[in-house]
């Protein structure tokens, strides 16, 4: 391949990567910012949120008519049902302590 034509082909894929990132982003595909989230769930402000924040702040979004995360992406688990705030919050809790750190918030998945 001659380096024209590897130069086009590079500008193509990275027109269309930017492109199909753009597209996400619209349909909000994107995770939230992990200082957003603890700053949205911990309402004792001990910088970390536990299994009664997360479920609260999950029942307000749900009151506000907002949708999560997981139903914007459309995601199931393995059974295809939608998983629940608690085995959310047990997949997210790495260190299994009852609680989400913003260092366990910043490792989940942040779309693509």
């Amino acid at each position: 391949m001659s380096k024209k034509s590897f130069a086009v082909f590079a500008i193509m894929l990275l027109g269309a990567a930017g492109a199909a990132q753009a597209e996400g982003s619209k349909r909000g595909d994107r995770a939230p910012d992990p200082a957003q989230v603890m700053q949205q769930l911990d309402a004792n402000g001990d910088h970390r949120i536990s299994k009664r924040e997360f479920e609260q702040g999950g029942k307000q979004r749900a009151e506000r008519g907002e949708r999560g995360e997981h139903a914007e992406r459309g995601q199931r688990d393995g059974r295809g049902d939608r998983p629940s705030p608690e085995e959310r919050f047990g997949r997210m809790d790495a260190d299994k302590d009852g609680f989400l750190t913003p260092q366990e918030l910043a490792q989940r998945p942040r779309g693509n």
